[in-house]
C-alpha cells in the first residue's frame, strides 16, 4: 500500500516512509533497545 501510493506520488515517498517507520520505531522502542542490548552484549 505504502509503496504503490508512493510510486504514484514520488514527492511523498520520503515523508510517508519516514512517518511510517518513525511510528513503528516509536511503538517498539523498548523492544528494539532490549534486542540491541542483547545482541551487542559481549560473549
Amino acid at each position: 500500500l505504502y509503496v504503490f501510493h508512493s510510486f504514484e506520488h514520488p514527492d511523498l515517498l520520503e515523508s510517508e516512509f519516514l512517518l511510517f517507520y518513525y511510528d513503528q520505531i516509536r511503538r517498539n522502542f523498548k523492544s528494539i533497545c532490549l534486542l540491541l542490548d542483547f545482541c551487542l552484549k559481549p560473549i
